[in-house]
């Protein structure tokens, strides 16, 4: 994670000389990384069930919060949207579907559109 620290000014519109001040320290972590796609190859009709592997960022007890973990719920996986855009033509909008595999990898999988 990276960060950065800040000081948090709160003050009344009317004098800004009364104010109280809050150190404050931003992070971000690093962005999920895929690690293999399956298969590599398919079919120009479409249909292939295509699987990406992706490594989230652990984070730590202090700062748990990780971008995949995140679009879970309680209840439910989230539904989600990958776009492809084959050669010379327009994205397409597939849906897919994310399952948490454990020890902070994830996978997405979603259906191939014709190329």
């Amino acid at each position: 994670a990276s960060g950065c620290s800040a000081t948090l000014f709160v003050y009344p519109a009317s004098d800004a000389a009364q104010h109280a001040s809050l150190p404050v320290e931003f992070f971000n972590y690093a962005r999920p990384a895929v690690t293999s796609v399956y298969p590599r190859k398919g079919s120009e009709q479409g249909g292939s069930v295509v699987s990406l592997t992706v490594e989230d960022y652990q984070g730590t007890a202090r700062q748990p919060s990780r971008y995949m973990a995140n679009l879970f719920n309680f209840f439910t996986a989230p539904a989600l949207k990958v776009e492809v855009q084959c050669e010379g033509e327009a994205l397409q909008e597939r849906g897919a579907s994310l399952t948490d595999t454990g020890n902070s990898m994830f996978e997405i999988t979603f259906t191939a559109p014709p190329c």
